[in-house]
């Protein structure tokens, strides 16, 4: 089995001459090699400072590895006999979207070369790739070049989310959600596309398909989508259909999260910080962005002492229209109060509460402070009342 290493502190000359070793790209501070097992371990004993990178080549596509070792794409374009695309029709006509990947870290002058062959750059990929719409006769003359290892087109499978692919039934769930605490729209789904072109070229197939958009934001290359067909199956035959149309980046179903959970502590890493005070972090010249249900008044003029001075900006948003056809009061907005449940200011107090307030309480050491204590806010309202429409609204439904 083939290993690729970097190699640190080593003349390129040195390494070249390594026994079982081949140099795939000198870098300023590294040089980059690929050699068998028995002759990995060699070369580093032998080289002293390396770095086994051998699985930042590895390549999914949704639940799919794709075996890099295998060509997908032959010098003219034809698509080759490959496991991972084994279910995938035929290609039609015209640009797709492939992966292509690198021997290595991406360098300019290759991509300037991917472009020069005729295929456009959309979007970074993991394993030292990048996604490229290109023809598959571009596709092909590209994967000729002396830097790329591989290329394959993006599998449209790879296009639907977790929560969408999982079954059929989970594509069409009105019960308990997926994931904590979170409400999972009935037939609603954001498509997510690769540029805001080809989400405005996509709008007359998607209605095609028996969608409706409820939310027209191309110009962010978003498109709101929601599906009137109850039956599991014809819902999932739509969804995967959706899922080949020219440009989709990827599909999730549209959610509503709930404001608390249980997960929060963890992702911030509270324990680690608390037991490291000598750290002596403060947030001193960063801002934080936060989104959450409020801030306190909602006003900086009155705001509660503990953020006084560090309000940036605080906006509240709108019920998105996406949700419309679930709700009765799609637009509304409270404003950026915080005026139901506090969580956002307690959150805010969390990150960047300075402790002003509790400075002179008795029974304190000191100030009660946040991780950020002296870092400026910029604060995003999203927490509205929402009215569910009687057909939509259950026991799990949240109130925002």
């Amino acid at each position: 089995m083939a290993r690729y290493l970097k190699i640190y502190q080593t003349p390129a000359q040195t390494v070249a001459a390594l026994p079982g070793v081949t140099v795939m790209q000198k870098y300023p501070a590294f040089t980059l090699v690929e050699a068998a097992d028995d002759a990995a371990a060699a070369a580093v004993s032998a080289a002293g400072l390396t770095e086994d990178v051998t699985a930042c080549y590895d390549l999914h596509a949704g639940d799919k590895a794709l075996d890099t070792n295998l060509p997908h794409i032959a010098a003219n374009g034809a698509a080759l006999a490959h496991p991972a695309y084994a279910d995938q029709p035929p290609l039609p006509r015209g640009p797709h979207h492939f992966i292509v990947q690198f021997i290595g870290p991406i360098r300019r002058q290759w991509l300037a070369a991917v472009k020069k062959a005729g295929a456009e750059t959309v979007s970074p990929y993991a394993g030292y790739s990048v996604i490229v719409r290109a023809t598959a006769k571009v596709a092909g003359a590209i994967s000729q070049q002396k830097p790329v290892r591989w290329v394959g087109h993006l599998p449209y499978a790879s296009r639907l989310s977790p929560h969408t692919t999982k079954d059929s039934k989970a594509a069409v769930d009105k019960g308990a959600p997926q994931t904590p605490r979170t409400h999972l729209l009935h037939g609603a789904y954001s498509v997510q596309f690769f540029s805001p072109e080809r989400a405005a070229e996509a709008r007359a197939a998607v209605t095609r398909l028996g969608f409706e958009i409820t939310e027209d934001l191309s110009k962010r290359a978003l498109l709101e989508v929601r599906t009137k067909r109850e039956d599991p199956d014809a819902v999932w035959a739509q969804l995967q259909a959706l899922a080949r149309v020219h440009g989709v980046q990827q599909v999730t179903r549209k959610a509503i999260n709930r404001i608390s959970n249980d997960r929060a502590a963890v992702v911030m890493g509270v324990g680690a910080a608390l037991a490291t005070p000598v750290l002596g972090l403060s947030g001193s010249g960063e801002i934080i962005g936060i989104c959450d249900t409020g801030l306190d008044s909602g006003d900086p003029a009155t705001i509660h002492p503990d953020f006084t001075g560090r309000i940036k900006a605080i906006k509240s948003y709108p019920i998105a229209p996406a949700f419309a056809g679930q709700l009765l009061n799609p637009g509304a907005d409270d404003g950026p109060e915080d005026v139901d449940s506090g969580h956002g200011t307690h959150t805010a107090g969390s990150i960047v509460g300075d402790g002003t307030a509790s400075s002179n309480l008795p029974g304190l050491a000191g100030p009660v402070r946040g991780l950020a204590y002296q870092a400026k806010l910029v604060f995003q309202a999203v927490e509205q009342f929402v009215q569910w429409k009687p057909q939509f609204a259950s026991p799990s439904a949240p109130r925002y």
